[in-house]
């Protein structure tokens, strides 16, 4: 039998994970099988179990990896230096993109792995609270600083936001259509801020409530705009 390099070891494990991943993804966790994991990385059935114990090994370590990837991402996003309302415009930027550069896998963990009976006490609990405990700790730090109303519960907010995102993606995904980041961005940002972002004796609050008063011309544009028809409640 020939001798296994450690790298060459690395790289059949590497593969092994990935074809998983696409696997999981295209057939779903219930549906996908180690004979097909097996077929997709080139490999034999035999050789999966020499690395991993069973099919949910490589479930666990292929959301691992994902999580370790987007955790890291918003971790520096949230160790910016720039303002509250910057770091909050950061972070549901890299949140969007997260979700938008893997959305089919994306759409496994909603449907396959978050919906599980057994998704509570699950180590995948862990690692997604890991990821979301991350924008909490930036609202924290609003209220610490004043910049956030302190009687808001960061975990609420927390919900909205993701949870804004998560509903923005899966419509266009649903229509076929691409996302513009840039444009969207700016509005979750500023309907987050204008709800959370000052406390209510803060001086700034005048002053932002001031910036987004509407002007006349706002308000004819606002007024064209409630004469056209509404868009459908499904589009």
């Amino acid at each position: 039998m020939p001798v296994i390099t450690p790298a060459r070891a690395l790289e059949r494990r590497r593969t092994i994970i990935d074809a998983a991943a696409k696997v999981f993804v295209e057939k779903g966790y219930a549906s996908a099988s180690i004979s097909q994991i097996a077929a997709v990385a080139g490999v034999s059935d035999g050789l999966i179990y020499r690395y991993f114990d069973d099919k949910r090994a490589l479930l666990d370590i292929v959301l691992s990896e994902y999580f370790a990837k987007i955790v890291a991402k918003l971790e520096r996003a949230a160790a910016s230096e720039a303002p509250f309302p910057e770091k909050v415009r950061s972070l549901i930027s890299q949140h969007l993109r997260s979700f938008l550069e893997d959305l089919d896998f994306c759409r496994f963990f909603v449907s396959d792995v978050r919906s599980a009976n057994n998704y509570r006490d699950s180590p995948v609990k862990k690692l997604n609270r890991a990821y979301t405990r991350i924008f909490i700790k930036v609202l924290d730090e609003g209220i610490a600083a004043g910049e956030m109303k302190a009687d808001l519960d960061p975990r609420l907010v927390r919900d909205v936001v993701f949870g804004a995102v998560e509903h923005v993606a899966w419509r266009q995904a649903l229509r076929g259509k691409s996302l513009d980041i840039d444009d969207v961005t700016p509005q979750v940002t500023e309907v987050t801020l204008s709800g959370v972002a000052f406390a209510q004796d803060s001086p700034k609050r005048g002053a932002r409530l001031s910036q987004n008063a509407v002007t006349p011309s706002r308000k004819s544009a606002v007024s064209a705009s409630a004469t056209k028809p509404a868009a459908s409640a499904s589009s």
